[in-house]
């Protein structure tokens, strides 16, 4: 039973961050576009940067995202070992 919780409480926690991480992302993006905007630069640099940091946030998103749930479900379920 502990694994169909670990695995409920697990994909609760999950998409609580990943809304949270959608906000942060929109918000950066938007801050991003607009200065990227204000810069005076050709249009493949600009898109080579739009590229760049979205791979970027992307891999960080999912890396702390990952790294923040096996930190909960370890203190949420302290008996279960793995």
């Amino acid at each position: 039973m502990k694994d169909q919780q670990n695995w409920d409480e697990g994909n609760r926690y999950s998409a609580v961050l990943m809304i949270k991480a959608s906000v942060i992302l929109i918000v950066a993006g938007v801050i991003l576009a607009w200065l990227l905007a204000q810069i005076d630069m050709g249009d493949d640099a600009k898109m080579l940067i739009r590229v760049a940091l979205m791979i970027l946030s992307a891999a960080i998103t999912v890396v702390v995202m990952f790294r923040c749930t096996e930190k909960h479900l370890k203190s949420t379920f302290k008996d279960t070992t793995q």
